[in-house]
């Protein structure tokens, strides 16, 4: 359960030690620089879903929220969803199932647990999981370090990212853009293995990929991704 007062100090914080400039975090916060300016002076409280904003955003610039975990699956990924401008309030609330934006705001940290949600978590994915690749991809490319525009480019089967450099550990903006094309060419995943596993795939076509790809690299796959949705879970796979 994630306290607002809790996530205010975790923010200010953050934006206190950050090499992000104002009008980064007010890009991708949906506000102004001036409100920006009023949270690192303290002179102004986040309330809303600005909170949630400055809650992914430091997730993505790789800032330790271990109560991101803990919250529901349903909620969390409403969180992300919002905070990616790939829903707005109104259909966080129908999802929901309440009149209430107070009742999705403590759903998406963590404090109350949806009842009677109008799509399940899986439901969820489905609808919006491309459209969150996208435009996460596109919101985060305001806020890398040193202000940059670019993000590496998308990936496809035609322009896949070198699995081979997962091995290697670069560190500071090197390693933050690492860990964005990482985070894309495993979005990248999914489109394909729902592919593999839908009826537009033959039986003989799934199996000559488990043969060329190898059984067993197929099951560590799946093992080592289950043990990314969570830390949680990764600590439990070990």
């Amino acid at each position: 359960m994630i306290r607002p007062e809790t996530l205010q100090e975790q923010a200010v914080a953050f934006l206190r030690s950050t090499n992000l400039k104002p009008e980064q975090v007010a890009r991708f916060t949906n506000s102004n620089i001036h409100t920006v300016e009023d949270w690192i002076a303290g002179k102004q409280p986040m309330r809303g879903l600005r909170l949630n904003y400055l809650w992914w955003l430091m997730a993505a610039m790789g800032v330790a929220t271990p109560e991101l975990d803990e919250v529901p699956e349903f909620g969390r990924y409403l969180g992300e969803l919002l905070a990616f401008d790939v829903i707005g309030m109104a259909v966080a609330r129908a999802y929901c199932n309440t009149k209430q934006p107070q009742a999705v705001l403590e759903a998406i940290r963590g404090n109350r647990e949806v009842a009677h949600p109008t799509k399940t978590y899986e439901e969820l994915r489905v609808d919006h999981g491309a459209d969150l690749q996208s435009k996460r991809a596109a919101k985060l490319k305001y806020v890398l370090p040193g202000g940059t525009t670019e993000l590496p480019a998308a990936t496809s089967s035609d322009s896949a990212v070198d699995v081979s450099t997962a091995l290697v550990y670069p560190e500071g903006l090197a390693r933050t853009r690492h860990l964005l094309e990482i985070a894309q060419a495993l979005g990248g995943i999914l489109p394909l293995a729902n592919y593999l596993a839908s009826d537009d795939c033959t039986p003989a076509e799934r199996a000559m990929v488990r043969d060329l790809v190898g059984t067993d690299t197929v099951f560590a796959l799946a093992t080592v991704l289950n043990r990314l949705c969570s830390e949680r879970a990764y600590t439990q796979g070990k």
